[in-house]
């Protein structure tokens, strides 16, 4: 099939070549002796059994796709993004460390993604979302360090799996979304986030940062996590 369509494709520029020397005949006239060496099939089908009979070489096409580069080594799209964002990750992790203390909050990258995590123990009292006094000045000092970058920001809630004794809210559900939302709040105090790049979720005791059964252990799992992702 694929010398059929060899052929068919000579036969084609042949005509062509054909064509165009009836047309530039009336300028320029070959020597006799020249056009008696040009013979070409007026039609197609007497031009593919000429081209037959005359055992043209042909090479077939080749259909396949190239392979330059090995394939570790060709570049993908999200090989691409991933490498213009690596550096922005790394230096908001940094740059977060460098702010945040220590005690009561950690940073961490997540994938293309960087995570500041407060928890609940010494950040709010027991059974509230009310932000302590330090951790809502900590709070402001991550909001001005990733106002300047354009990021997706969302502020996720999460609780133990101990059972919740509280008059204000009905469930660790209730909790976990009472103080992600009050992180998202004091983060939308800076001017230099946007509202609509902030949101909050509550993930009750469904995502445990540990399982254990030792009740000082389960602490970690009483957090909000703050999870920035440049874009």
């Amino acid at each position: 099939m694929l010398a059929d369509m060899g052929l068919l494709l000579m036969a084609f520029f042949a005509l062509m070549v054909a064509q165009s020397q009836n047309q530039t005949s009336a300028v320029r006239v070959a020597p006799a002796e020249k056009l008696a060496e040009i013979i070409v099939p007026k039609d197609a089908e007497s031009l593919i059994a000429h081209l037959r009979v005359s055992r043209i070489p042909f090479e077939p096409l080749d259909l396949t796709t190239p392979q330059d580069l090995p394939d570790d080594e060709v570049p993908t799209p999200q090989a691409t993004v991933a490498a213009l964002n690596k550096d922005a990750v790394e230096d908001l992790r940094h740059a977060l460390i460098e702010q945040i203390p220590a005690r009561n909050f950690s940073v961490e990258r997540a994938g293309d993604s960087v995570v500041v995590s407060l928890g609940a123990v010494g950040n709010f009292p027991a059974g509230s979302a009310d932000l302590d006094t330090s951790a809502q000045r900590t709070i402001q000092s991550i909001a001005e360090i990733i106002g300047d970058v354009k990021s997706e920001i969302a502020i996720e809630g999460h609780a133990d799996s101990s059972p919740m004794v509280s008059a204000r809210y009905k469930d660790n559900w209730e909790l976990a979304g009472a103080r992600a939302v009050a992180v998202l709040r004091e983060l939308s105090r800076s001017p230099q986030l946007a509202g609509s790049s902030l949101r909050a979720v509550s993930f009750g005791d469904r995502r445990p940062a540990i399982v254990s059964a030792d009740p000082k252990e389960r602490e970690r799992n009483r957090r909000v996590e703050i999870r920035i992702r440049p874009i």
